[in-house]
């Protein structure tokens, strides 16, 4: 018996769970979306309690929605005893996984299991099944023989290549490179058959500094972390291992080793944060990966120079002895007849002795005629009687550090730049769910600025 969920969305109607919803839908996978983005290909095998679980998110689809933007597939399978169709699902993420590692960005546009899917869940499928408020034994049972045709029409011939037994029992390496594959579906392998506890992950934004976090948060479990480049399988740090190893040992032999254990734990303590660093994104490495992954980001840092209005100015200056940073003007245009969008100024300043950063501006301005469209500006220092004081209009704009953002949203720091990561549009959707306005950013230099995005 399993549990099979099946996301994804029709031609207007958006992204949902067809008929029945994981419960708790976040409790497990979600805890992961600071390392992965689930709209691009995410793998999750877990098995750490009773039972194995899959998550394979962003399988495309053949359908399109209604900008032409490809609709994919999220597939959420709870194993929750040994059955027939356990080698279905194995060849199932061993399928997806070379087709993600195997395509140069893993972010395939076409797949065969989508292929698989659409002839099962076709459009019209979809759109009724969607559709449903209330389900009812007659939905479900129509959703259930559609999984059941999904999994018969995948042909299992069984993994084609060898596995791998002697595997590290904490490692990663890139989804890209075959040898990594091949370690990490045989681990895949072993869960799937209740052979091991752990995790086998590929998580599309993590890096292999995030290793050393997994295997901080785990006991005694495999842990086989895939990560978005082609670099061979790797052991975590013998440091760690011996740690752990000495941990366990201690465990076994309670009585004869508390003497030595009680003196381990006390320097494993004081050296926990070196050997397990907190791992906290820096400023720069996300500014780092946003200008170079960002189509925002990219267009921001090489801008189109704009037009500007050309200002014609002929000016004579003309200082004051003894007068300090004064500045001094007589300014006097003559527009060409009916040339449009001219501005004709006339000024004269005087500044007054001694007196330091003064600037004092008297205009006159007369525009010849039959010039069309021309500006014409006078101004003088001497307010006119009964004349309208003029209106200043403010725009508060609030700005924010990403600490004092964090703050204001009630998350921590590592969260919010997990968030920019994801680019602008993204991080604006996620910033408005805290109740505290849309916020976006902007990257100058060598720093982070956050700003209200204020509505017309």
């Amino acid at each position: 018996m399993s549990d099979k969920f099946i996301q994804t969305r029709g031609k207007f109607i958006d992204y949902g769970f067809i008929i029945n919803a994981p419960k708790n839908e976040n409790s497990w996978w979600g805890e992961y979306s600071r390392f992965t983005a689930f709209e691009f290909p995410t793998i999750i095998i877990e098995n750490i309690s009773d039972y194995p679980r899959i998550y394979l998110s962003a399988i495309p689809s053949g359908r399109k929605d209604r900008v032409e933007t490809i609709i994919r597939y999220t597939l959420v399978i709870e194993l929750l005893d040994n059955q027939h169709d356990q080698n279905a699902f194995f060849y199932l993420v061993s399928i997806w996984l070379d087709e993600v590692g195997k395509h140069d960005k893993c972010k395939p546009k076409e797949s065969n299991i989508g292929k698989l899917l659409d002839e099962c869940f076709t459009e019209e499928v979809v759109e009724e099944l969607l559709q449903v408020q209330e389900p009812d034994s007659k939905y479900e049972e129509k959703l259930q023989n559609k999984w059941e045709e999904f999994i018969n029409k995948l042909s299992i011939p069984g993994f084609s290549g060898s596995m791998k037994d002697d595997i590290d029992k904490m490692w990663y390496g890139g989804i890209r490179d075959d040898e990594s594959r091949k370690t990490w579906i045989s681990l895949v392998s072993k869960l799937l058959n209740n052979k091991v506890k752990g995790k086998a992950l590929f998580l599309n934004l993590a890096t292999d500094n995030d290793v050393a976090n997994f295997s901080s948060k785990v006991k005694n479990q495999n842990i086989g972390l895939l990560i978005n480049n082609d670099s061979t399988p790797k052991p975590l740090p013998s440091n760690i291992s011996n740690i752990l190893n000495i941990l366990n040992i201690i465990k076994n032999n309670n009585l004869k080793l508390f003497a030595l254990g009680c003196v381990l734990v006390g320097l494993f303590i004081f050296y926990i944060p070196i050997i397990f660093p907190a791992n906290k994104l820096s400023e720069s490495e996300v500014i780092n990966f946003v200008v170079a992954s960002c189509p925002a980001a990219i267009k921001a840092t090489n801008p189109t120079p704009n037009s500007q209005k050309s200002e014609i100015q002929l000016t004579n200056l003309t200082a004051i002895p003894n007068s300090p940073n004064s500045e001094n003007q007589t300014t006097n245009l003559t527009p060409t007849p009916n040339s449009p969008n001219s501005e004709n100024q006339t000024t004269n300043s005087t500044a007054i002795p001694n007196s330091s950063n003064s600037e004092n501006q008297t205009t006159n301005s007369n525009s010849t005629p039959n010039s069309s469209n021309s500006e014409i500006k006078s101004t003088n220092l001497t307010p006119t009687p009964n004349s309208p004081k003029p209106e200043i209009q403010v725009i508060k704009e609030e700005l924010a550090t990403a600490e004092e953002l964090a703050n204001k949203l009630g998350v921590n720091k590592d969260t919010l730049l997990s968030e920019m990561k994801k680019c602008h549009e993204s991080f604006k959707k996620w910033s408005e769910q805290f109740g505290k306005g849309k916020w976006d950013f902007k990257i100058n230099g060598s720093q982070i600025i956050f700003k209200k995005v204020i509505k017309n």
